[in-house]
């Protein structure tokens, strides 16, 4: 069973569903590699990768809701601000080959990005469909 499975409660409109489809599958991914005690190097590829990601998605998800003018975008860009933060720890670290996978950091990601999604995301997604 994958450690994050896409819902319908998640969805708020295709153009982001399908970049947070992707999160999702990153961040399985990891979670597969660390359940399955892959290497280091294949959990820090991935990682890295996840940092990307999410410097990518927050960007164009920003550039999104600006074109909208969505109403609660200062809001919203301080949370991924606040993640990001904690995002570029991690990468820090992990390129200082440093060990940062473990279980709670695993349960910090997938909880952060549904509680994220389900919290703030569907209020745009709302929003959208209120506004045109």
């Amino acid at each position: 069973m994958p450690f994050l499975t896409w819902e319908t409660r998640f969805s708020v409109g295709a153009a982001m569903d399908a970049e947070h489809k992707t999160w999702f599958g990153i961040l399985n991914r990891l979670h597969d590699a660390m359940a399955q005690g892959k290497g280091k190097d294949v959990q820090q590829k991935i990682l890295i990768e996840m940092v990307a990601y999410t410097h990518t998605h927050f960007a164009h998800e920003e550039s999104f809701l600006q074109s909208r003018n969505y109403p609660d975008l200062p809001a919203h860009r301080s949370l991924h601000v606040t993640f990001t933060k904690k995002v570029r720890d991690l990468e820090s670290k992990v390129k200082a080959g440093l060990p940062v996978l473990s279980v709670e950091l695993m349960d910090f990601l997938r909880d952060w990005l549904q509680n994220h999604i389900l919290t703030h995301d569907v209020k745009y997604g709302t929003w959208m469909k209120a506004n045109g």
